[in-house]
């Protein structure tokens, strides 16, 4: 309660004095007392001032690094035992703190931000203290929905959950303020919401925000009116249930409702917005006359243009050119698109040079992703279709680069001083921008010694020193540098596919479309394919759908793990690959007919597919489509071999690695780890070690406890082929982490392989465990590139084949028999992503005689680690198909038949055959005897 006092008594006193003079006079009152609990009360008031003096200066950095100095000094005294609700509220104040503080990393503060609201929590009880738990639960909801670690979809979960709890006090009767503010948040929640349904996610938006304004009135809360007609019109624009042409005239005016509060003399900033965001739905519009719908854009976005400059609000700037782009797009101003796009990507560029921190990065590049769909598909139609898919492989190269230079930026030891004076001159221009905002006309002065001159200093003195921590981490040695993304042309790796007969399908999906750029080899140039109908929105709710899909199938494994192969098939696989095979034979007919006919016009059998977006997390060749000249539904694997890459740029480094003048002979098989529950099973099989003995390789078995990382390295980086058979977990909430796991608990993770294998290229790789292909789901390209497949190729392995699911034990060897009996056949030509295909069909045809011949237990390989850590008790049980004659019989070295004709029904579903694909130069054929 003295801590409440003091407050109290020091809030009357701040009615005559200024902020500055309240802190000066709390700090001599510091130093004229021993007492430490007097200290304590004095240092948590301070923190109190600092926290709204940042609000209010341009040295807010500064200013909250000091509320938090103070915040922390109090804790020392206010324990949680002796003053509980004064350190609750101590730990709600320095939550709220490290939600907006500027310095460090914004992922790390939020955590922190986090975990001080749950401690809170642990006083501030809903029956003791129903008013601050529920602010702690709104803030709590606040944290999470702005959370950058951990899972989007779940963290949002979190969110609205939290303001869901809250509003069990905050009612409008009681706290109508609270309650209209936990409406307009719970709104935005359910507007950026990735699960459920989107319709119902916006109809649950749109009602929440026009609850608010049941409170909010723009009479007596003028900017909460304004900023919730904001949020209503954003969810009025993207609503899906109703009339789309209605529901753009009501966003339409909630945007104009907000101008009449954010003004461009007094809320500049929230102005910029509102006519941006105006623009964008006058461009949307569907009622009027479409020209002067779109001149109408163009004011509203000329408008905007005069705050939103790059150096005060540089991604509002670089979203800006980006709207101005889909204007040009609709006129049909193709030049004009490509030279807005220039322009915004140069800004994107210039920002990155002062981001240190990987979020801003990460928006940065997204925001670029779009620029160049939009230039790209300029560039198509102007009939520029080399420039095109050059334009596509710039910001896929681009991303790779990007995720090379953080991962040294972790891994790397960096000089110190070089970091401490980046971030000093980050923080300047942060506070640069700050002043801009509150006056920017600053812009405008351009003479002399002005601020826009300091700014552009600012600027070259970061950009040197970027360089200089490059060279430092030896940057312009790696493979990727970023100054030879812009220089790289792709006639190389064209001419050689023409020769080699490989059709290669770069693929871009926009809000407009798909476009398709097709290498023909028979034409020797490249084909467009337009595809309107698939379109970026459809894409996205298929990647939700099949993550959901996914997440159910982790928690169904978990249930059943000690089921009996019958009941595991019935209650978990069968409804896994069913709802899995729903979306594949939803996105495959949208995707492949065009692709297909163009295909077969050119006798195309093989495919390197290049998708990009995220279609990298779907298998491409195991959708489903009806032929142009067709009724009955095929796989493109019946008809083409097909293999992937992220990039083209990193296939054409792949294809151009330095060879060994002599191929090593070494084929080497790591297997059952200890631990794994795995017994070693590929040893056993006498048909298929003599085939490949038969081909002159040396065999190298290692199993059990000899499966550790320095035993693993050192075969790998021996190996012509390698073959890994145990556990592998993908990480969802650092994809940097994946791994394979090893003997005694032990693990080889993204860092090690590509450390160890610089110098060390590998033939081919083969992954037979889960989830050793998958990559990020979280609609973040930039990631594709952070995979066990991407440790592997980017020093050099030619092919890579994983993964994209939790697979099964009993089909992942049959086809790893089946595959290798193919590779080291005699067959001309073989290759891996031919020999994989060979397999899976054989597989796919096989498995209802092997489903018949008995009830063998099929269990996945493993879950996640991270499924295991939370559910430990029902960890999947260790033990692997026990060793018996009809496993052998199965086990074909013959051709494989002819695959089949289009009239003959497939009875399994891709599910079981389906999760392996090849990465890489996958179409280099294996070297004789």
């Amino acid at each position: 309660m003295a801590l409440l006092l003091l407050m109290l008594l020091l809030s009357q006193l701040a009615i005559a004095q200024s902020m500055p003079e309240q802190i000066q006079q709390l700090e001599n009152a510091l130093t004229q007392t021993s007492d430490e609990e007097k200290q304590a009360e004095i240092h948590a008031k301070l923190g109190v001032l600092y926290w709204k003096y940042a609000s209010q200066s341009s040295q807010a950095a500064a200013l909250l690094e000091k509320a938090i100095e103070h915040y922390q000094k109090a804790l020392q005294v206010y324990s949680e035992s002796q003053f509980p609700q004064d350190w609750a509220r101590i730990q709600g104040n320095l939550e709220a703190a490290y939600l907006n503080r500027i310095k460090g990393i914004k992922a790390d503060n939020i955590e922190q931000a986090i975990q001080a609201y749950i401690l809170a929590l642990q006083v501030f009880t809903k029956s003791q203290f129903p008013q601050s738990w529920a602010r702690i639960q709104m803030n709590l909801g606040a944290a999470y929905f702005h959370r950058i670690k951990g899972i989007k979809a779940d963290n949002i979960e979190q969110a609205i959950q939290a303001y869901i709890l809250a509003l069990q006090v905050f009612t409008k009767s009681q706290f109508p303020q609270s309650w209209a503010r936990i409406q307009m948040n719970l709104g935005a929640a359910y507007f950026h919401r990735i699960k459920g349904i989107k319709a119902d996610n916006i109809e649950q938006a749109i009602q929440a925000h026009t609850l608010a304004l049941r409170v909010f009135t723009e009479s007596q809360f003028p900017q909460d009116w304004a900023s919730t007609q904001m949020n209503l019109g954003s969810a009025y624009q993207d609503r899906i249930n109703g009339i789309k042409a209605d529901n753009i005239e009501q966003a339409i005016q909630a945007y104009t409702l907000t101008l009449r509060v954010f003004t461009e003399s007094q809320f500049p900033e929230s102005w910029a917005g509102a006519q941006m965001n105006l623009g964008n739905a006058y461009l949307d519009r569907i009622k009027g006359i479409k020209a002067d719908n779109i001149e109408q854009a163009l004011k509203c976005y000329q408008s905007a243009s005069t705050i939103l400059t790059l150096a005060a609000f540089p991604l509002d700037y670089i979203k800006l050119q980006q709207n101005l782009g889909i204007l040009y797009f609709e006129q049909e101003s193709w030049a004009k698109v490509c030279e807005i796009g220039k322009e915004a990507e140069q800004a994107v560029e210039q920002y990155l040079a002062i981001c240190m921190s990987e979020e801003s990065q990460v928006k940065a590049l997204a925001m670029m992703q779009g620029l160049v769909a939009q230039h790209s598909m300029a560039l198509a139609k102007l009939k520029d279709y080399q420039a095109a898919w050059t334009m596509q492989e710039k910001i896929k190269a681009r991303f790779l680069s990007q995720s090379l230079w953080l991962r040294q930026i972790q891994h790397l030891p960096i000089d110190e001083k070089i970091k401490i004076e980046i971030e000093r001159l980050r923080q300047e221009i942060v506070q640069f921008q700050d002043q801009l905002r509150q006056k920017p006309s600053l812009l405008g002065d351009s003479g002399p010694g002005t601020e826009q001159q300091h700014y552009l200093a600012i600027l070259e003195q970061i950009k040197k020193l970027r360089q200089e921590l490059d060279e430092k981490l030896d940057f312009a040695k790696t493979q990727f540098p970023i100054e030879s993304v812009a220089d790289w042309q792709p006639e190389r790796i064209w001419q050689q596919t023409w020769e080699q007969k490989i059709a290669m399908v770069s693929v871009q999906v926009s809000d407009k479309g798909a476009l398709l750029l097709v290498s023909c080899p028979k034409e020797d140039h490249i084909v467009p394919i337009w595809i309107p109908e698939f379109t970026e929105d459809k894409l996205i709710q298929w990647a939700n759908e099949w993550r959901e899909v996914l997440f159910r199938l982790y928690g169904d494994c978990l249930t059943y793990s000690l089921a009996d192969r019958a009941t595991f098939l019935q209650r978990v696989w069968h409804p896994f690959c069913e709802a899995q095979q729903k979306i594949l034979a939803a996105l495959g007919q949208e995707f492949w007919p065009k692709l297909d006919a163009l295909l077969q016009q050119h006798g195309v059998e093989r495919v390197l597919m290049i998708p990009s977006d995220v279609l990298y997390i779907f298998p491409l060749h195991a959708t489903q489509f009806i032929p142009e000249s067709s009724t009955q539904a095929i796989y493109p694997l019946e008809r083409y071999t097909i293999a992937y890459t992220p990039s083209l740029r990193l296939y054409d480094q792949i294809c151009h690695a330095p060879k060994p003048a002599t191929p090593n002979k070494d084929v080497v098989f790591a297997e059952a780890p200890t631990g794994s529950g795995l017994d070693p099973y590929f040893i056993h099989q006498e048909a298929l070690k003599a085939k490949i003995q038969e081909q002159n390789f040396t065999l190298t078995f290692l199993q059990g406890p000899q499966v550790t990382p320095n035993a693993l390295l050192a075969s790998i980086s021996k190996a012509f082929v390698f073959h890994y058979y145990g556990d592998g977990s993908y990480d969802w909430q650092n994809p940097e982490k994946s791994c394979l796991h090893l003997a005694n608990e032990q693990t080889l993770s993204l860092q090690q392989i590509k450390s160890s294998l610089e110098n060390h290229p590998v033939f081919l790789v083969t992954l037979g465990a889960s989830e050793t292909g998958m990559v990020d789901m979280a609609l973040e390209q930039r990631k594709q590139f952070v995979s066990l497949p991407g440790a592997f190729l980017q020093p050099g392995t030619q092919c890579v084949i994983a993964s994209q699911w939790i697979v099964l034990r009993e089909e992942t060897c049959q086809l790893f028999n089946e595959f290798y009996g193919e590779l080291f056949s005699s067959s001309p030509g073989m290759c891996p992503a031919k020999a994989l295909r060979n397999a899976q069909l054989k597989l796919l045809r096989q498995e209802q005689a092997i489903s018949q011949a008995g009830q063998r237990s099929t269990i996945p390989l493993q879950p996640p680690k991270y499924l295991q850590q939370t559910q430990a008790e029902n960890t999947l049980p260790k033990t692997l198909v026990q060793e018996d004659a009809s496993i052998e019989s199965f086990m074909s070295t013959a051709k494989p038949p002819e695959p089949p004709k289009a009239d003959i029904p497939i009875t399994l579903l891709p599910g079981f055959w389906a999760p392996f694909y090849s990465i890489g130069n996958a179409f280099e054929e294996m070297p004789g005897k």
